[in-house]
């Protein structure tokens, strides 16, 4: 089942009540792309890890001059001492990870997920992605019930016929827009 969210005539997730502070837990179909998805995760006040099939979205994500919270890049190269250093300096957290990099984010963690939120952006690559990249989607995969909260998140989600149980076991959002 499928619940249906009415984005009116707003412009951004965050505008819509169902979104004012968090994404909620499940799978979101936004309907439209460029409408602050990732937004909601980077600058409300839980500490969001993001992760992205690939780097440029992290440079995207962390480079967004409106973000309200520092954004950590992690990817090939990033180093355990950075991320240390990150925690540190913050309180509230933003992590944009790649799929390959997200085990490596989690054994620095020391596998510490309690207070995290986890957001898959643009999940549906997921799919298109496995035939080349399927060992860090698996491992990708495996780390998400490691989480109590995390949101798979598309403009272009995976038809239902051809989700894997995974997913057809978790809560189903729609926003529907009066302006699309």
């Amino acid at each position: 089942m499928i619940d249906t969210i009415n984005g009116g005539n707003a412009r951004y997730l965050s505008e819509l009540p169902e979104f004012q502070d968090d994404l909620p837990h499940g799978i979101v179909n936004k309907t439209k792309t460029d409408v602050g998805g990732t937004y909601v995760a980077v600058n409300c006040r839980f500490s969001y890890i993001i992760v992205c099939p690939f780097r440029d979205l992290v440079d995207s994500i962390a480079a967004d001059k409106n973000n309200k919270y520092e954004v950590f890049k992690c990817y090939g190269g990033t180093r355990e001492a950075a991320f240390k250093n990150f925690l540190k300096e913050h309180s509230t957290y933003k992590i944009a990870v790649t799929y390959d990099s997200l085990t490596k984010l989690l054994k620095w963690m020391n596998g510490k997920t309690e207070g995290w939120k986890l957001l898959i952006d643009e999940y549906h690559l997921i799919l298109e992605d496995m035939d080349f990249r399927e060992s860090a989607i698996m491992g990708m995969c495996r780390n998400i019930e490691r989480f109590n909260h995390y949101t798979f998140l598309s403009a272009t989600p995976i038809e239902e016929e051809y989700e894997i149980d995974f997913f057809k076991n978790l809560p189903h959002y729609k926003v529907e827009w009066d302006n699309s």
